[in-house]
């Protein structure tokens, strides 16, 4: 999957998916959770972390792709995995 991603951005797609190169490889993990459907307290049990832990996740991944908030956060994750899976 991270190949795919990474050919996506060598090819010059858009901003977002440019962006997304930015994360970290947990923050990378709890997108493709989120796209998967995932809650934010599933993500912290399968991960076992805490749900503090994976919250600032989410929001350092909506701060790095530059989304508005949570709602359009599970819809980039959502598009992303179904585009890249």
């Amino acid at each position: 999957m991270h190949d795919k991603l990474l050919k996506r951005i060598a090819t010059g797609s858009t901003e977002p998916e440019q962006l997304i190169n930015t994360l970290t490889p947990s923050e990378f993990e709890i997108l493709h959770l989120i796209g998967q459907g995932h809650s934010s307290q599933e993500i912290a049990n399968l991960l076992c972390r805490s749900i503090k832990t994976i919250e600032t996740h989410r929001f350092n991944i909506r701060t790095k792709l530059n989304l508005k908030d949570g709602a359009d956060l599970i819809r980039y994750a959502t598009r992303w995995v179904s585009e890249n899976n």
